[in-house]
């Protein structure tokens, strides 16, 4: 589990060193039986031995960076002040990738085709963010419903939906405030999402004296769809008093109990 540096001419290599390739993250190839994930580290663990280290396990399992302590991974030619972080990339016509990439605005808007646009979640407990095509709508670019429902499923809370390519990458968690936020590779879990099965919804509507919910033949690939919908039943229909969003394994004409369930803001 050692490096072979490559230093260069006025280089600190305290803290960072050069090899030949970046290897896969011990923490996760050893203790969580996940291969393929890349590790930026080769750092002293807290339970005292070295390991390659992704960014996610480096913050878990590191304790820091120096002499003694750890050091970035560079692969030798590659400019020491960029960095490197695993991303998923989801395609709305192509199987998704992940990947390896230099943490750059440049290589984002190759990605995405055109200016980012930042996406990041409102509720849950994983750390992420993601980016769009900004003038993705006006240029065309077809619904992503697949990085729709992994963001959604995130804790994205929104009705909109993504377009075009979306590259998703995890937060930087740190004291520093300039550090703080900053792109860190992708979480597992956000990866994961993409093997579950996908799921079709429904809206159900509470109607005025009514005490079921009740429903119709629609059927949506995605929340903020099935959302979208009941707002618009909601401006059209006067006896809509209250709707949700429900899968669609959901029993039909459940009793109304206030509380039992999230209702579509409306």
């Amino acid at each position: 589990m050692g490096t072979v540096p490559f230093a260069m001419e006025g280089e600190d290599m305290s803290d960072r060193v050069r090899v030949p390739s970046l290897p896969e993250c011990d923490i996760h190839k050893y203790e969580l039986n996940t291969t393929g994930v890349t590790a930026h580290y080769d750092g002293k663990t807290v339970k005292g031995p070295w390991a390659y280290m992704c960014e996610g396990c480096f913050t878990s399992h590191g304790i820091g960076l120096g002499t003694g302590r750890g050091q970035r991974l560079y692969v030798e030619g590659e400019d020491m002040n960029d960095k490197t972080v695993r991303v998923l990339i989801v395609y709305p016509d192509l199987p998704a990738e992940t990947k390896d990439i230099t943490a750059k605005l440049k290589t984002f808007q190759e990605i995405v085709g055109g200016y980012i646009e930042g996406v990041s979640p409102v509720r849950g407990t994983v750390r992420w963010h993601a980016y769009c095509n900004e003038e993705g709508k006006l240029q065309g670019l077809p619904i992503n419903r697949i990085a729709t429902n992994i963001a959604v499923a995130a804790g994205w809370t929104t009705t909109d939906l993504l377009v075009g390519p979306v590259v998703f990458l995890g937060d930087v968690e740190s004291d520093d405030e300039e550090d703080e936020g900053g792109e860190a590779d992708v979480p597992q879990e956000l990866v994961d999402l993409l093997d579950v099965e996908h799921v079709q919804y429904r809206v159900e509507i509470l109607a005025t004296n009514e005490i079921n919910w009740a429903t119709n033949q629609r059927r949506f690939d995605t929340i903020a769809e099935a959302e979208t919908h009941a707002r618009d039943l909601y401006s059209r229909w006067m006896l809509v008093e209250k709707a949700s969003v429900v899968p669609e394994s959901t029993p039909y004409r459940q009793p109304y109990v206030a509380g039992e369930r999230e209702e579509v803001k409306l």
